[in-house]
């Protein structure tokens, strides 16, 4: 770890190590550092962190509540008149800016080391807890618990601690597992929490089994650039929370794997297979449907490489990465290693208009035509341009649905950007995704200036295009 010219050479897996203890500490002293030096502190800040907080640490109450119970608390101690709130808001969000409180949209935890050990740590990294679940035996398997059963498992941790089981608001802290993608309801099953972290091994051929109606394939792999290059422990877990809450229908998991079904709206079914390798180190994403999908499978796996991009920059930051495209003869015969061919030389082959891509593997050179690797076609050679028909392939329709298919992981990434909380990011992608008039207003502003048929090619471009933009740069 390099940090202000300061560097530390430790074993992250290693939590109590030395050199772990002396990166605390110079951490402890940065944001002393840089507390001292912002200018607008809060006045109101320095009686909470010195007396309110250490007080509330130490009673026995619940470390998790509602921000607006935060919020009271400070005003109470405070003293501070009713139409000062906007005052106290302030003063909590910067509580949470410098790492006093953690705020997770509209709860709020005031003992940061609590949260991790108490919470985080159970659910997340004891091998112990599939032991402690009070799950019948077919849902242990599956690594599922029903609330009542994480209740319980919560509480008892609470207590082997040292603490009181008032020290936790159950329902407080699985809504905050669920928003911290730790865990997750099960959409056909509610009051049933798939918990990532504890799935059972799975067999892949059993997993994905051969399908011959399945003839058309697409695939991607992300991983790590340099032998010091490592994803974290929990990255794979947190994306494949994400993932199950985003597709529609139910999706299959296991350890290290997930497997995901999207119906579009003409009935074609693709489905997609997400697996991280066995060294840990490559996650590969390959997706198939029948005879005539080949974009229903291009937009399926970059919506799913869209989600786990972000899931890569929020849960492994600092993880350098090499992004290729997998060899389809390589996915269709079930190659445990698909060769893949790199981003950047499937990139320079489309700079050249070349129709094939050729990269060495060895002592022996792999080729691949690039309509095989599902590369987007340049649309000026598209034969479907002239056609100019309202309901066509370019027209405002077909605009439509591909604009809602891409937007949902994008306005994450940007959402997440600009400072927007989960629930403001989930409710601005359902407001887009149901208000079609916003969405055709972006293409009829595009067609003012430019011909339709072009307009609506250059918005499908932006939404199909590698690399992708996010959705803020098409509109």
């Amino acid at each position: 770890v390099n940090i202000q010219s300061r560097f530390f050479l430790l074993d992250c897996r290693k939590s109590q190590s030395k050199e772990m203890d002396q990166l605390r500490d110079f951490l402890g002293q940065l944001k002393k550092t840089v507390l001292q030096a912002v200018k607008k502190y809060p006045r109101l800040c320095e009686p909470v962190i010195k007396k309110l907080l250490p007080r509330l640490r130490k009673e026995d109450i619940s470390q998790i509540v509602t921000k607006s119970d935060l919020t009271a608390l400070v005003k109470k101690e405070v003293k501070m008149p009713a139409q000062k709130s906007d005052v106290l808001d302030d003063t909590v969000d910067f509580l949470h800016a410098s790492g006093e409180v953690f705020l997770l949209d509209d709860l709020a935890a005031f003992n940061i080391p609590w949260l991790s050990h108490s919470l985080l740590g159970p659910v997340m990294a004891s091998k112990k807890f599939p032991v402690h679940l009070e799950a019948a035996d077919s849902r242990r398997k599956e690594g599922t618990a029903t609330k009542e059963e994480l209740s319980t498992v919560l509480k008892n941790f609470q207590v082997q601690q040292g603490n009181r089981a008032e020290n936790i608001n159950t329902e407080y802290a699985i809504k905050g597992l669920q928003m911290l993608g730790v865990a997750f309801e099960l959409k056909d099953r509610p009051g049933v929490y798939c918990i990532p972290a504890h799935l059972p091994q799975k067999d892949r051929d059993q997993m994905w089994p051969e399908d011959l109606d399945m003839v058309t394939y697409v695939g991607r792999r992300v991983e790590c650039l340099l032998d010091i290059d490592i994803f974290t422990i929990a990255f794979f877990v947190f994306f494949q929370s994400r993932l199950a809450v985003a597709v529609d229908r139910k999706a299959v998991l296991w350890k290290g794997g997930i497997k995901a079904v999207r119906i579009d709206e003409t009935g074609v079914v693709v489905e997609s297979l997400v697996e991280l390798t066995k060294d840990g180190r490559a996650v590969d994403v390959i997706v198939r449907g029948s005879n005539g999908s080949k974009r229903q499978c291009q937009s399926f796996l970059t919506y799913i490489d869209d989600i786990l991009m972000q899931t890569l920059e929020e849960k492994s930051q600092g993880t350098e990465t090499r992004r290729s495209l997998l060899h389809v003869p390589d996915i269709q015969q079930r190659n445990q290693e698909p060769f893949g061919f790199s981003q950047e030389v499937v990139d320079a082959a489309v700079a050249k208009n070349l129709p094939v891509v050729t990269e060495r593997n060895g002592d022996k050179f792999m080729k691949s035509t690039l309509k095989d690797l599902m590369v987007y076609e340049s649309p000026s050679v598209d034969p479907q341009l002239n056609r100019r028909e309202e309901g066509g392939p370019y027209g405002p329709d077909r605009v439509l649905r591909v604009v809602q298919r891409n937007a949902s992981a994008r306005w994450y990434s940007i959402g997440h950007e600009m400072g927007y909380t989960d629930s403001q990011r989930k409710s601005t992608v359902h407001n887009l995704y149901q208000d079609e008039d916003k969405l055709l207003a972006i293409f009829e502003r595009k067609c003012r200036d430019e011909d339709k048929d072009r307009a609506a090619l250059s918005l499908l471009k932006a939404c199909t295009d590698m690399p992708n933009p996010v959705f803020g740069d098409i509109e």
